[in-house]
């Protein structure tokens, strides 16, 4: 690739163990999912759920057909275990009980 028509990107992927961070060099008009194929090259089949796993630009979710600009952080969201709202509703709720004595 011609320097001038080459981007670089860094692909963050959120897994159980913490983040795995990869750098990928990709054309200019490569989108996420060229990055995540570059990345899974590297990273390995097991590292996450390459099909199914949400992906976003710094915090904020994009379809797999977006295009990331130089120096773009590229994310795999995983999944919550339990809606946090949820969680805490149940922790409210069992600081109400009265405790016995």
């Amino acid at each position: 690739m011609n320097e001038s028509h080459v981007k670089r990107c860094l692909v963050a992927i959120d897994t159980l163990a913490g983040a795995l961070l990869c750098e990928v060099q990709l054309a200019v008009n490569d989108d996420i999912e060229a990055a995540l194929q570059c990345a899974r090259a590297k990273l390995g089949e097991g590292a996450t759920d390459w099909q199914g796993a949400l992906v976003g630009l710094w915090g904020q979710c994009q379809a797999r057909a977006a295009i990331p600009a130089e120096g773009d952080r590229i994310e795999l969201y995983r999944p919550l275990s339990a809606d946090p709202r949820q969680r805490r509703r149940q922790r409210a709720r069992s600081a109400l009980k009265p405790r016995a004595r």
